[in-house]
């Protein structure tokens, strides 16, 4: 990544002034050397890990109640704004950034009870609202504002979760980010939120299955220590609607692995319930078992943590599911709940040269959502697995989510790309016709920019991707300050997206360059590990040779 200071004389350009950056750090350094706080050492800290003597002298920091880190932590931000508001062009730089900022943001639709449900930031919102609509061209209500939950504007919207008749809405709140959460519910057709209430959520989805909901969470904390404690021993409960959560069922735990984390989930429709294991971020197990709020009698589809395998739904009896194993490209099987054993599987939709990321059944087909070099690639099969169609997109982006029912015809997507912003998209699973639903405006030309992917070699040769964004027309003279991005780790992809902060960069003639390094999840599995343990070393050179490249 370039530095921060030549990121800042690019994008800056707009505010006009005589002072460059590289004049004003110069000026600032010479006139105001900067005198950073003291920062007591404690030599008295010492681990003595197996005979190894490990100094800690800077522990007393990690006590954020402390007046005395309080206090550090104060002189530290005096210095740093100090500096940072004797930039000249910085409030220029703040001020167009606040007016592109502003504009409508949309969430993926969803139809639940016959009405239609949406987020929506009307441009400069803390948090999104949930909106209603009886039909696609009614008028829109607010269902759930979390920005009035708090004074402060900190209480954040998590997991949102609609019963099978779509009329109560289950729904994470998080306070000052923090990663517990409080499940509440609401009636839909009152407006009335209920008396539910569930504490000490946390990592948990929510799956309704009759006249209530499962969700995971920890025993709870000690008083005081609820940020700084170890989370262990996840547990699945299920609340029935009514009760008090002293009350509810314990479904799942394991006291054996402190660490493991489980979630459940409930086909469409309420006949299985599926149980995932995790003991880190790449691989999991999963049960089964037929729908019921009380005793399950847990069927294995696949232990060891080995594999990433996913439910995604039942058709015609059989288990729809998701997974690497055999396949790091992943592919889609089918499985008789009556034999569930590997040997049995069903390959509905074979691993392919491209990365199969997610499957989803809708109006009656498979939604099958690929990643061919970074970018979206829909494909339809039927709920055999005979390949239909391809599904047209707007152009090279990304697929931020499907949405849509089992039977219903009609379904929601959102796409973006580097120069486009989140679009939501409605779309007939008979015609595969799209068309727009929700379009944001902004003072931002999209049309004016343009992205191309390019392959570089990497030092051992190997062909890496890189996504170059820029103004067209634009002359690669060697003067356009570039920002190159990678991340390159824990099987994530670094896909087209659509970043606001970029565009005062990309208007002043910079570009923006993203490199698909290894030990992403770009090409499966294998392109995965070869940026990880011993092969680590290979996202790095891939980050150079991509600087290099530029």
């Amino acid at each position: 990544m370039i530095p921060f200071k030549t990121l800042l004389s690019t994008a800056l350009l707009t505010a006009a002034q005589s002072l460059s950056y590289a004049q004003f750090s110069e000026m600032n350094h010479a006139q105001n050397k900067i005198t950073y706080p003291s920062a007591r050492r404690d030599e008295t800290v010492v681990d003595d890990y197996h005979g190894t003597k490990v100094a800690d002298p800077y522990r007393w920091m990690e006590d954020d109640h402390s007046e005395e880190t309080k206090a550090w932590v104060k002189a530290e931000n005096a210095v740093t704004f100090n500096y940072l508001d004797k930039i000249p062009f910085r409030a220029a730089l703040k001020n167009r950034l606040e007016k592109i900022w502003n504009y409508e943001k949309y969430g993926t639709p969803r139809k639940e009870g016959g009405k239609y449900y949406y987020l929506k930031n009307n441009g400069l919102q803390n948090q999104s609202v949930l909106y209603q609509q009886d039909d696609l061209n009614g008028e829109a209500r607010v269902i759930l504002d979390p920005n009035t939950l708090s004074k402060e504007g900190v209480a954040a919207l998590g997991s949102l979760s609609f019963n099978k008749k779509g009329n109560l809405l289950a729904y994470e709140i998080a306070k000052a980010g923090s990663d517990w959460q409080t499940v509440y519910v609401k009636d839909l057709q009152s407006g009335k939120t209920l008396d539910d209430k569930i504490d000490w959520v946390k990592f948990s989805g929510i799956s309704w299955l009759g006249n209530g909901f499962y969700y995971s969470r920890y025993p709870e904390p000690v008083k005081g220590a609820e940020l700084t404690a170890r989370s262990e021993y996840h547990q699945v409960w299920y609340h029935k609607i009514g009760d008090a959560q002293t009350l509810d069922t314990l479904i799942y735990e394991d006291r054996a692995h402190p660490t493991h984390n489980h979630g459940i989930g409930v086909t469409e429709d309420e006949k299985f319930v599926f149980l995932q294991v995790t003991e880190s971020t790449s691989g999991n197990e999963l049960y089964f078992s037929p729908a019921t709020t009380g005793k399950m009698a847990w069927t294995p589809i696949a232990q060891g943590f080995n594999a990433n395998i996913h439910p995604i739904d039942d058709v015609d009896g059989k288990l729809l599911i998701l997974t690497n194993k055999n396949a790091p490209k992943y592919r889609v099987v089918a499985i008789d709940p009556a034999k569930p054993e590997e040997k049995n599987w069903k390959t509905l939709i074979p691993e392919s040269e491209d990365v199969l990321q997610s499957a989803e059944v809708i109006g009656g087909k498979l939604v099958a959502n690929y990643l061919h070099n970074a970018t979206t690639r829909i494909k339809i099969y039927s709920t055999k697995g005979d390949f239909m169609s391809d599904l047209v997109l707007p152009g090279i982006g990304t697929i931020g989510g499907f949405s849509g029912k089992k039977d219903d015809p009609e379904a929601f997507y959102t796409f973006a790309s580097f120069v486009q912003p989140n679009t939501i998209y409605q779309v007939s699973l008979n015609s595969l016709q799209s068309k727009v639903f929700k379009k944001p405006t902004l003072d931002f030309k999209s049309g004016d920019y343009t992205t191309e992917q390019i392959f570089y070699p990497s030092k051992d040769g190997t062909k890496i991707p890189m996504f170059i964004t820029y103004k067209k027309g634009i002359k690669f003279d060697g003067t356009n300050p570039t920002l190159l991005y990678a991340y390159g780790g824990f099987n994530i992809s670094m896909q087209p997206s659509f970043a606001i902060t970029r565009s005062v960069l990309l208007e002043n003639g910079g570009i923006y360059a993203v490199a698909n390094l290894r030990g992403g999840g770009e090409y499966g599995e294998e392109w995965h590990k070869a940026g990880t343990k011993e092969r680590k070393q290979n996202v790095f050179d891939d980050f150079i040779a991509a600087a290099e490249y530029l």
